[in-house]
């Protein structure tokens, strides 16, 4: 299985972008998404839910303080 872990601060603009590149893989490889919440105050959540639903797995970590994105990156990669 192939991890992919997408840390997302108010991304609602770009985030159904990045996941479409997921969904246009040719590949034999199952794989999850992991979108981290990094305390968004937009849609960038719910985007992305209605996006993924058809996709098996589907995981969100909400952090209640703002990381910068590397800091949110490496403290969520830790938990996985």
């Amino acid at each position: 299985m192939v991890s992919v872990v997408i840390p997302a601060y108010n991304e609602e603009k770009e985030i159904e972008k990045c996941l479409e590149v997921f969904l246009r893989q040719t590949t034999s490889d199952v794989f999850e998404i992991i979108l981290v919440d990094n305390n968004c105050t937009d849609n960038t959540v719910k985007k992305a839910k209605a996006f993924v639903e058809r996709l098996n797995d589907f995981r969100t970590f909400d952090w209640q303080t703002n990381f910068n994105i590397l800091e949110g990156f490496y403290k969520n990669f830790a938990t996985i």
